[in-house]
């Protein structure tokens, strides 16, 4: 057997132990090894690894030089798994610059080792560390010269370094100086009469490389050269290397021509480019003309631009993409009255193209809030005398388009015209499944007229009706994404998680969707929804939170192989691209709230669910990077958005949101670690707490900008929080005061039981809150509040705990920080911690009596089928008729007949009943969560 086998047969049993995390038996087969004479590299390399996980501090400071030894070592080390083991226990210590060395040295032992660079290449592409890919490329240019894409890889390399923003602007310049003359080299080769068997090895021969050349000369000033090039003969898109792309050449022509901000060339050139028909449906190509047009100050080239624009806008059929570019070009001139004629005249010819299209009142509705009264009720006259139902669709949404603004007329007036309108959306919807092609899009504008009715009335009613009609629409038309979006958005605003989270799994969300719309249900579903009915389909939180981090995580190794490929495959020009958007990954904000929310899901399941996990600080100098998508929610009107954000579960979170929250979350790790004696995962959140605690403290402005992103109770939580965890760094160091500390022990034990007895009143105040039908049902902000304080409350009474501990230990420094803290005070807040949690119980108990109570069902039903219902006045706080009996949703008793005739064109009782049915369900499952979350005292 030779020694390599026998080194394996040594090591496996270690990594076994290792995989378990037994470091105590790992040392033990180290130790039981190397007294045998093992000496491999690896085995060395594994052992001090081993080492440095011991918690003893004597053998963990060994480990750590017999690291640094190893990476010293004379001569080096060249095994490749040693130096992958070797740098994965220099990431744990934190030695990341020792990384590059190891290899730097590996190499320099066997230069035409091409594995050996080929595998630092791959594991410095994997880290981003581009320094040290720059350096195994040219090791790699250096050692095989015949070879002629390492001059190409080198190149790309010195690209990306000058493109990172966090290192010196000296740095910067030099490598994108050493990128712009190694690249002009290879385009000075290309031969003149584009003969390829002329060609020099190391000239450009390419698309990919032309892509290259230009991404280079753009970033570093040479703009100019790149058109000259792009334009001229050898880089021309009719050369023979442009040829083999022309696509991307174009875009790196219009790239190009819209970086050198010569906006006269750039009109020229678009010219050219749409007298061929091939380019007068290319949007890049419009987009420039239309930003060169207006910058543009030859006056030729602009009378040219506008006659070429006629010429293409008389083809028949039309050219969409002119049309829009003409669109665009009249909004931006002075509206008068020959100005708006011609707007007019172009949005009716384009309406009448299109008008049965989806995309066209997309295309128009920015252009249509250009026109005058006058013209805007001639455009509506023209397009409501057509027939046919995606006619009266398209009519429908430019009568939608123009209803006032909530702040621009009286309530009552606003109103009327809301409901007038989705009651016609609701007729035409209905007509529609009788006589087909189906409209359901009618539908969900209905849906959206009354959401309005939120925005100067919030009432919960309200968004129930709207959520109703989707229900109705959404079950013969499932595939229709929106209906469904819009519904997760109002059923977890009403507090209906369980029914929410079904909806979701049903849009069949997958890969980096997570990252753009995961944000629908996952924010704060640790506090809305954190458990789980055990039916197979639904959506697991956590296993959905989990899934929020690890699709990045995995997009993230996508992206590290897509790199890597595309130096194999010389594909460079999206390689910027995968090397941005991993950096994005690795700051994205999604991914930060995610990982919260599991923290805390897995906190609430309990000890089986919550692992040791220490969330750490996020960087200050790397902005977070928010990728979340709203474009796919409704927009036909400028107050949509406003009257969406009042459906949302509270503040949308951001930075300020993701740092509070991980300091909750610290503190929270810290005092249960530490209560259990887990030293390790405790010390690194205690660090955390400090560098939080500091950076809080520092910023006075804090706490008003964390307003605008949480939520009442997670102000309170994070208040909380804050107090517990200075307390914690006062009692750790043993001082009565710290930098920037100030309040004393027994200061911050005062302010946390104000705040528990503030609450515990607040609890017992008579329930005000708005009713339907003179019930209650509970909404959103009652799970999120319930489940907020028990979290919070878990929180205190482990912190309780751990002072007891600290104050029955004693000792006079600890005696000085304490000060008038005692046992008993400590046991009084307790009682309180015991009584918010009783109080919390039974606000969960009364809402479940209410949505239980006799004939409660039937009123629900009474409101999806737009019936008026009579209830007592005291309980009453909707809107009344002139006979004191409840109006539904309007104030003229005399349309109500209306309304009752088209919801029982809709829908049938028994169908109302089974969808309230299973509201009521939801509300029951979400209250029993509540009911289900126990503070647990620790001894």
């Amino acid at each position: 057997m030779s020694d390599l086998s026998v080194s394996e047969r040594r090591i496996r049993p270690i990594q076994d132990a290792v995989a378990s995390e037994n470091w105590k038996q790992a040392l033990q087969l180290c130790d039981k090894w190397a007294k045998k004479g093992e000496r491999s590299d690896r085995f060395l390399a594994v052992k001090a690894s081993v080492l440095v996980h011991q918690s003893d501090k004597a053998q963990h400071d060994r480990g750590r030089q017999e690291v640094l030894d190893l990476c010293k070592r004379t001569p080096p080390i060249t095994d490749s798994e040693a130096i992958y083991q070797l740098q994965k226990t220099l990431k744990s210590l934190s030695l990341h610059e020792e990384i590059p060395k190891l290899w730097e040295r590996a190499v320099a032992a066997g230069k035409d080792n091409k594995d050996l660079y080929t595998r630092w290449l791959n594991q410095a592409i994997a880290d981003s560390n581009w320094r040290s890919a720059q350096k195994a490329t040219m090791g790699l240019r250096n050692s095989f010269p015949k070879e002629r894409q390492y001059e190409f890889w080198n190149i790309l390399m010195c690209y990306l370094i000058h493109k990172q923003e966090d290192i010196p602007e000296n740095e910067r310049m030099l490598f994108g100086t050493l990128a712009y003359r190694m690249i002009s080299k290879a385009a000075e080769a290309i031969p003149k009469d584009e003969e390829p068997s002329l060609s020099s090895a190391k000239a450009i021969s390419d698309p990919e490389e032309i892509a290259l050349l230009v991404q280079v000369f753009n970033s570093t000033g040479h703009v100019q050269e790149s058109i000259k090039l792009l334009l001229g003969g050898s880089l021309s898109i009719e050369s023979r290397l442009g040829a083999k792309d022309p696509q991307l050449v174009l875009s790196l022509v219009l790239e190009s021509l819209e970086a050198s901000e010569n906006w006269n060339e750039a009109l020229k050139v678009c010219l050219e480019l749409l007298a061929k028909s091939e380019s007068q449906s290319d949007n890049r190509v419009w987009d420039l003309w239309l930003k060169a047009r207006s910058h543009a100050t030859d006056q030729s080239l602009q009378k040219q631009s506008e006659d070429l624009l006629e010429s293409i806008c008389t083809t028949r059929p039309i050219v969409r993409s002119a049309y829009i570019a003409k669109l665009s070009l009249l909004q931006r001139q002075q509206g008068d009255q020959i100005g708006q004629d011609a707007l007019l005249q172009t949005c009716r010819e384009y309406s009448e193209a299109f008008s049965e299209k989806a995309f066209c009142f997309d295309d128009l509705k920015d252009a249509l809030r250009r026109l005058d009264k006058q013209h805007w009720d001639e455009f509506l006259r023209i397009v409501q005398q057509r027939q046919g139902h995606f006619a009266q669709l398209f009519a429908l949404k430019v009568v939608y388009s123009s209803i006032p603004a909530a702040d621009s007329e009286p309530p009552h007036a606003r109103n009327q015209k809301l409901l007038a309108f989705a009651h016609r959306a609701l007729k035409l919807y209905h007509l529609s499944i009788a006589e087909p092609p189906s409209c359901p899009e009618a539908a969900l504008l209905a849906a959206l007229a009354i959401l309005h009715l939120q925005i100067q009335d919030p009432q919960h009613q309200q968004v129930l009706v709207a959520a109703n009609i989707l229900e109705i629409a959404r079950s013969k038309f499932e595939d229709y994404y929106i209906l469904t979006v819009l519904l997760v958005r109002l059923q977890a605003h009403l507090g209906l998680l369980s029914l929410a989270m079904q909806n979701f799994t049903k849009l069949s969300i997958k890969n980096m969707q997570w990252e753009t719309v995961g944000h629908l249900i996952l924010t704060r579903i640790s506090t809305l929804h954190p458990g789980f009915n055990g039916v197979a389909g639904d959506l697991e939180p956590l296993l959905a939170a989990e899934t929020g981090v690890t699709v990045l995580e995995n997009a993230d190794m996508a992206l590290v192989r897509g790199i890597r490929e595309g130096l194999r495959f010389n594909s460079y020009s999206n390689i910027y691209n995968s090397a941005q958007m991993r950096s994005d990954i690795e700051r994205s904000m999604n991914k930060q709230i995610c990982a919260i929310e599991e923290r805390r899901v897995s906190r609430w399941r309990g000890p089986q669910f919550d692992d040791a996990t220490v969330l750490p600080p996020m960087d200050p100098s790397k902005a977070l990077v928010d990728k979340r998508d709203y474009s796919y929610m409704p927009s036909y009107s400028e107050d949509d958005r406003r009257m969406l954000e009042s459906c949302h579960c509270g503040n949308q979170p951001k930075g300020g949101w993701v740092n509070a929250m991980v300091l909750c979350d610290n503190v929270t790790t810290y005092l249960k670690q530490d209560l259990v004696s887990h030293t390790t995962p405790a010390s690194a959140a205690y660090k955390n707490i400090k560098e939080f605690y500091e950076r809080f403290s520092a910023n006075t402005s804090m706490p008003t900008e964390l307003e605008k992103e949480m939520t009442s109770s997670e102000v309170s939580t994070f208040d909380a929080a804050t107090n517990m965890a200075q307390a914690i760094i006062l009692l750790s160091e043993g001082q009565p005061g710290i930098s920037g500390a100030s309040k004393s022990l027994p200061d911050i034990v005062a302010h946390i039981k104000s705040s528990i007895t503030s609450e515990l009143d607040s609890r017992r105040k008579d329930k005000d809150a708005s009713r339907i039908a003179g019930m209650y049902i509970p909404w959103w902000n009652d799970l999120h509040t319930s489940f907020s304080e028990l979290e919070k409350l878990q929180t205190i009474s482990h912190f309780l705990t751990w002072v007891s501990r600290k104050l029955q230990k004693g000792g006079k420094p600890l005696k000085a920080v304490l000060g008038a803290v005692t046992k008993e005070s400590l046991s009084e807040l307790q009682s309180l911690v015991a009584e918010l949690e009783a109080e919390n119980h039974a606000h969960a108990r009364w809402m479940k009596s209410q949505i239980n109570e006799p004939g409660v069902l039937g009123k629900l039903v009474d409101i999806g089928m737009a019936r008026p219902a009579n209830f007592p006045t005291d309980a009453d706080v909707e809107a009344k008729d002139g006979n004191g009996s409840s109006a539904w949703l309007w104030n003229e008793p005399n349309t109500g007949s209306e309304w009752e005739q088209v919801m029982e064109d809709l829908c049938d009782e028994a169908t109302m009943e089974t969808i309230y049915g299973r509201y009521r369900e939801s509300w029951d499952d979400a209250l029993d969560g509540i009911l289900m979350t126990r503070v647990r005292v620790l001894k």
